[in-house]
């Protein structure tokens, strides 16, 4: 399998920064993951920029509520770096395993930590089933 990097969430605002350092790095990054780049878009997202910084990503329009979609998405996907939001990472996760993803790189909040947050509960939950899903399926997380 020919390593491949999937990423979510890149038209947000981390996400476009994050593409920017990938632009800057790009050669370095066709060396780790000889696949290429796909990203996972909304269908009504304004592409011109990323399209600007990073011609040759594979985009891939879509909803990251469909399952579907999330699973045909990562298909021959070696490594995928979600930054959409951690609501959306236990179908990102589930995903991941239907597809043998060996590595998982994903943007959490800070409110995990939070004891006083009612959100915090809701985001350690995910994070827990994230890991404990992660650590069955040996996919290496960070």
């Amino acid at each position: 399998m020919s390593k491949l990097l999937a990423i979510t969430g890149i038209t947000g605002k981390s996400g476009f920064s994050f593409a920017e350092v990938l632009a800057q790095n790009y050669s370095a990054v066709e060396k780790l993951f000889p696949g290429g780049i796909r990203v996972l878009v909304r269908s009504g997202s304004n592409t011109a920029k990323l399209d600007n910084i990073l011609p040759k990503a594979e985009k891939i329009k879509g909803s990251l509520k469909d399952k579907d979609y999330i699973k045909k998405s990562f298909e021959g996907v070696d490594t995928i770096i979600h930054i959409a939001g951690i609501h959306l990472s236990e179908e990102i996760v589930n995903a991941a395993v239907i597809n043998r993803v060996r590595r998982m790189i994903l943007v959490h909040t800070t409110g995990v930590y939070s004891k006083y947050k009612a959100a915090g509960e809701e985001y350690r939950r995910i994070d827990d089933y994230v890991y404990e899903t992660c650590r069955k399926n040996n996919i290496t997380l960070t």
